[in-house]
């Protein structure tokens, strides 16, 4: 292909002026006499053998006015080649280029639909052809696989048919449609971006970008952005999000962000124009930087702009000076304020500020810069030196810190840190502002010594993929200010036993993962606690071994050598979640919850607690007086879950199973519950419902009598998914089960309430585990009661307890 016929690449990739195509085909168009071609058959990855068979290179694929119509040997650069229903889907693949010959490539008609389905990825462009696309009743489906960029070029017109939408859709998630071309949608009409696609062909589930880098001036009608959240269970929804993304262009039109999705400037020099703009509730707008040039992406609204609730703006964290930008400029008749808006990541940033302004007929967004932090100069240096930092001066009051792979002076570096001064100090202070760690960045602690010690600073940030290390000796305390764990995984760990204790309080959306040190094969955990009250971390906690490999050691060695999480308070692991999250913190490898206090898990919190293999819950005692953690929260099993300690475990949740958390039904062998100390008490029907329950020497289980709580009443507690419900181990033969009566008034009457509930298949082995019952009321005698139910065969044991009233002896 000559110079003339190939533009300049984008990122490496070609972008091809579609109007050249009319020059190279116009010699041949007299050679045709017709205007419309069929597609002959649906196209999908398997339909023909080799590459050249397929409709977008073959013109033996298209039929002449009909699908049985003689095709012709070559395309025509003037006829529309449609695809419609009988003919469903048109397949694009291989490993090169591909170019549309013909003149038109039109997708459905007023009554049927077609899509086109789109294989070929990067660096790989797919041009449609002299004419352009035109979607009427059609689909662009994005599929091959996950984290797929597709590259297209030439005009996508939309004409949409009244009788239904047309999307650009993604059959995988995280996949990219990225468009050099123009994109027009006519006056009236709809374009949707993401969302269902099933009569495409395509799933109804997925997440995916739209990237938009030619003209948008067409799109005088509307592009809806939406999103299609996939309900796992009755409880848990997963929210796959849709990304509109446009260069420096005007949309005469309307675009609507939906629920979940996000608008977005391709970069930081682009400026884009839209008449009119609405954001549903949970939506974003991203406006990137550029660093070369100092600015941002911008969105300007000159007709109507709506918010439903709020939008949250996304910015980078940090710029290399100060800087004030405007981002969005909306009319003033729109009335928005700043609590319209939200700076994400910026509950704890001191150097960035979102100010809402009006300026003449507008209302402007801007994004303040005013602290620039100082970065670490090298891959590997140590804290106190300020010779290490960018500045060459020494850390202090009113200045930001950052590490950052990017701005290291060291070619070739895979990481950052920043190592604390090799001799012994029992109290570090950290004078900056904040300090900040990036991803492949970490604190490491590595001298040899015994002695505590103490890291205070005002706010230490942690982004993804950053980490606090421990170090082989030294026990470490956190104190002071805030952690903000923002997001994606932060790592912090230790060894040999030693204590890692936060007393900070802790924020962000991060999964923190407490995992032992990397590099200890003997001994590679620590024991954790937290302090703080934690009620803006609204993220999610992973305790787990580092070394899996080692496993017999593990094994053998569960009681002393395993990473360990410590709380007094629950509200130390986290703030209220949005939706129930099965796996808000999971213990795995032995590893326990240790509870030192009195607290509850609540029901409103949403954090379930997960067990991966084998997972502890150690509920201790203050000196003679054990602890009581009571979980409103599912608990769920995919191995085993051992219950230790004095103190009592009180169970007023649900019972989950499987490796997702969710699953209803236990798995065989991967929902063992043994009780080692103390007591587990039943506050719901379903607290224990599946689990194969093994009570040891000096433990007990108790029924919570609530008279009010119609299951706990009818059913007692509940445990009818299995046919082993409960093994005794040390030599007894009856359940140490016993009934807790505080706080609850009998009824002057005859009344009665269930013990258990077992399947029909348990019921004679836990008949005979049953201690006898004495009655726990004042004037009632207690009789042992039993009944079937007649359409599952589920038995229930009952007492019922007989009014006998008061009675007066005289002697």
């Amino acid at each position: 292909m000559s110079k003339a016929m190939e533009t300049a690449r984008m990122g490496g990739h070609k972008l091809y002026a579609s109007s050249v195509l009319v020059a190279v085909m116009m010699a041949t168009a007299s050679v045709f006499a017709v205007d419309k071609y069929y597609l002959k058959a649906t196209e999908l990855s398997g339909t023909y053998s080799s590459l050249a068979e397929f409709g977008f290179e073959n013109p033996q694929r298209w039929g002449l006015s009909s699908v049985d119509g003689t095709p012709a040997d070559a395309f025509d650069p003037t006829a529309d080649y449609i695809v419609r229903k009988n003919s469903l889907r048109l397949a694009v693949k291989g490993g090169t280029d591909k170019t549309f010959q013909g003149g038109r490539l039109v997708f459905g008609t007023t009554s049927t639909y077609g899509a086109l389905l789109l294989y070929t990825a990067s660096p790989n462009v797919t041009t449609f052809g002299n004419n352009g696309l035109l979607l009427v009743y059609g689909c662009i489906l994005c599929t091959s696989n996950n984290n797929i960029t597709h590259l297209t070029d030439g005009p996508i017109d939309v004409d949409t048919s009244s009788s239904g939408y047309t999307h650009i859709s993604f059959n995988y998630n995280n996949n990219t449609l990225r468009h050099f071309g123009s994109l027009s949608v006519k006056s009236g009409k709809t374009l949707v971006v993401g969302g269902g696609n099933n009569e495409f062909g395509g799933n109804n589930r997925t997440n995916g970008t739209f990237d938009v880098l030619g003209s948008c001036a067409g799109i005088v009608g509307t592009v809806q952005v939406v999103s299609q959240p996939f309900v796992k269970s009755e409880t848990l929804t997963d929210d796959y999000d849709t990304t509109f993304s446009l260069g420096t262009t005007a949309i005469p039109g309307t675009v609507e962000i939906g629920t979940n999705c996000r608008l977005r400037t391709l970069a930081g020099t682009n400026e884009l124009e839209i008449a009119n703009l609405s954001f549903a509730a949970n939506t974003w707008l991203d406006v990137p930087y550029d660093s070369e040039n100092f600015s941002f992406g911008t969105v300007r609204v000159t007709g109507t702009f709506t918010v439903a609730d709020k939008v949250t703006i996304t910015a980078p964290a940090t710029v290399p000076r100060m800087a004030k930008a405007a981002v969005l400029t909306v009319p003033k008749s729109s009335g928005v304020t700043e609590a319209n808006f939200v700076l994400a990541d910026s509950a704890n940033d001191p150097y960035r500020t979102l100010t809402v302004e009006e300026e003449g007929d507008d209302v402007v967004v801007y994004i303040t810069y005013a602290n620039i932090p100082v970065y670490q100069a090298y891959s590997s240096c140590t804290l106190g030196t300020s010779e290490w930092w960018s500045d060459g001066l020494p850390s202090r009051a009113g200045v930001n810190y950052v590490l950052d792979l990017g701005h290291v002076t060291n070619s070739g570096a895979s990481s950052v840190v920043l190592k604390m001064p090799p001799t012994v100090w029992s109290n570090y202070e950290f004078l900056g502002d904040s300090l900040t760690l990036n991803s492949a960045c970490r604190i490491e602690w590595t001298y040899q010594t015994t002695s505590p010690c103490v890291f205070n600073c005002k706010l230490l940030r942690l982004y993804g993929g950053s980490a606090l290390s421990g170090g082989q000796k030294a026990p470490i305390k956190f104190t002071g200010g805030i952690i903000d764990a923002v997001s994606g995984t932060v790592d912090i760990y230790g060894c040999n036993g030693r204590d890692i204790v936060l007393d900070s309080e802790i924020t962000g959306s991060a999964e923190l993962q407490l995992r032992g040190y990397s590099a200890a094969s003997s001994s590679p955990y620590a024991v954790y606690t937290f302090y703080g009250l934690n009620t803006n971390f609204l993220g999610t906690i992973t305790v787990r071994q580092r070394l899996v490999t080692n496993d017999s050691y593990i094994r053998n060695n569960y009681a002393t050598a395993h990473n360990s999480l410590t709380i007094t308070n629950a509200l130390a692991l986290g703030g209220n979640l949005a939706s129930p999250t099965p796996k808000a913190l999971s213990l795995a490898y032995y590893a326990p919850l240790i509870v030192k206090g009195n607290t509850t898990l609540a029901a409103d919190s949403n954090r379930g607690i997960f067990i991966e293999n084998t997972g502890r819950i150690n509920v201790g005692t203050s000196k003679s007086n054990p602890y009581t953690f009571r979980m409103e929260t599912p608990l769920a099993i995919n191995g085993t879950f051992w219950k230790e300690g004095a103190g009592t475990l009180e169970m007023a949740g649900t019972m989950a199973f499987g490796a997702d958390g969710v699953t209803a039904t236990p798995t065989a062998g991967a929902n063992n519950f043994i009780v080692t100390g103390g007591v587990v008490r039943v506050c719901s029907a379903d607290a224990i419902n599946g689990a194969a329950v093994e009570f040891g020497p000096d433990t007990s289980m108790e029924l919570a009598v609530d008279l009010s709580n119609v299951d706990l009443k009818t059913y007692g507690i509940r445990n009818t998914k299995t046919d082993s419900p409960f093994t005794l181990a040390g030599g007894a033969d009856k359940l140490p089960l016993t009934l807790r009566t505080d706080g609850v008034t009998p009824p002057a009457t005859t009344f009665s309430f269930a013990v258990l509930t077992v399947s029909s298949g348990a019921a004679d082995s836990v008949r005979n585990m049953l201690p006898a019952f004495r009655s726990p009321f004042r004037c009632y005698a207690a009789k042992p009661m039993e009944s079937v139910d007649p359409e599952t065969g589920d038995v229930t044991f009952s007492l019922k307890f007989i009014y006998q009233g008061t009675k007066f002896i005289l002697r």
